[in-house]
């Protein structure tokens, strides 16, 4: 990353200056300003970016020379219109949520990790390489916010997938068959220092890797949880139901909406994993404090994980009677049924599980017919949209209620 980096330039006695402040495009940004621009104050580079916008559908030229590309950028040769079907096409496959804007050539895109790891939006630029002939362009991806090692492992699938398909060239605009033969992102004194690290570790007789703890384990109910992402599933950590699940319930009613974000997104991971109502025994107000953040909360990440929490909870019928008592169902129908946007699907496809789980219970068939009554006419409208995740759980609560 080039993000608050001084690096000296060679030949001259010029600072690369420290980009730390510039907006979440910067690498783009200073890209289409050109070289010139770098070494300018923040008002200089400003103008000069606004100037070089380009509105004509067209990628715009990239000034990227200085710049370390290996883990975020790209070099493609195929006619414009096959790079954007094969983008969509990839992106489809990974279950990413996007939008190509035709105007600027850039992709909008949100994707979800494996919880408790953040939501990630990112965009994805298109720059021409006229340099190097015609149709040959640099795929530019930039991280605004969220996990990024979820945000690499999405950019080394997608450059592995062009690969494949004898897309991807090297800066010099020769073709490449493997991500072997292009540019190393490290330098050779980083490896040199890596080796030399992980020799001493291996060396040393008490530099044994510490493991990841199952939390999931509760002398309540004596029960171990396998987890997956625990580098020992051997290793049992045994603790009660309140000291697992509390520290939980108070993050997630804690002042500070961060904290909402982090807590929330653990209270999903530890319903995914079939401890919902154990959750809720332990923490009887949890679900209203779900409710709470759906209903009050501008935050997208604290709404999204409200409602994969509510989800989850509905998955199991002994919840059902606390979700309703909480009034979760009027935000839930409210949510499921707003307009179909590629930045709040993801919320909105987990409010329409909510609604579905809950009507697989034939006593919350009514509840939640009263809360989406009058919403029906969207609710036929979103049923046969192109999102198929979304469009499922819409048709299932179509049918308890046609039943009902």
């Amino acid at each position: 990353s080039v993000l608050g980096e001084s690096e000296s330039l060679s030949g001259s006695g010029d600072v690369y200056r420290c980009v730390t402040a510039v907006d979440f495009a910067t690498q783009h940004q200073m890209g289409l300003g050109a070289e010139s621009a770098l070494d300018q104050p923040f008002s200089v580079q400003t103008s000069s970016l606004l100037a070089s916008e380009n509105g004509l559908g067209r990628p715009s030229p990239r000034a990227l020379a200085r710049l370390r590309l290996e883990h975020t950028h790209m070099y493609v040769a195929c006619p414009l219109s096959l790079l954007v079907e094969r983008m969509d096409t990839e992106l489809r496959k990974y279950q990413v949520d996007s939008m190509f804007e035709d105007s600027g050539c850039f992709w909008r895109g949100m994707f979800y990790p494996t919880e408790p790891s953040m939501a990630v939006d990112f965009r994805i630029y298109l720059n021409s390489c006229p340099t190097l002939g015609t149709d040959r362009f640099l795929v530019e991806f930039v991280r605004r916010e969220g996990c990024s090692m979820a945000f690499n492992q999405l950019f080394s699938k997608l450059q592995a997938s062009f690969l494949e398909q004898d897309m991807v060239t090297k800066p010099d605009g020769d073709f490449v068959s493997s991500i072997a033969e292009l540019p190393s992102p490290f330098k050779a004194e980083d490896i040199a220092w890596e080796n030399k690290f992980a020799s001493e570790e291996s060396s040393s007789s008490d530099s044994l890797p510490r493991p990841l703890l199952s939390r999931s384990t509760s002398v309540t109910t004596n029960t171990t949880v396998d987890d997956e992402s625990d580098f020992d599933s051997d290793l049992e950590l045994r603790c009660s139901d309140e000291d697992l699940f509390q520290p939980l319930y108070a993050m997630s009613k804690s002042e500070f909406e961060d904290v909402h974000v982090q807590g929330l997104s653990l209270v999903v991971h530890e319903a995914k994993r079939g401890n919902a109502e154990r959750m809720l025994n332990t923490c009887p107000a949890i679900v209203e404090i779900l409710v709470e953040r759906l209903g009050s909360s501008g935050h997208s990440e604290v709404r999204r994980n409200a409602c994969t929490a509510l989800c989850e909870f509905a998955k199991t019928p002994e919840t059902h009677e606390a979700i309703i008592r909480a009034g979760s169902l009027k935000f839930l129908a409210e949510v499921a049924s707003s307009p179909l946007k590629p930045a709040t699907v993801e919320t909105q496809r987990q409010a329409a599980g909510a609604l579905a789980n809950l009507c697989s219970n034939k006593d919350s068939v009514q509840a939640v017919f009263e809360a989406v009554q009058d919403k029906v006419a969207v609710f036929e409208e979103l049923a046969n949209c192109e999102d198929s995740r979304l469009t499922q759980s819409i048709q299932d609560v179509h049918r308890a209620l046609e039943a009902f």
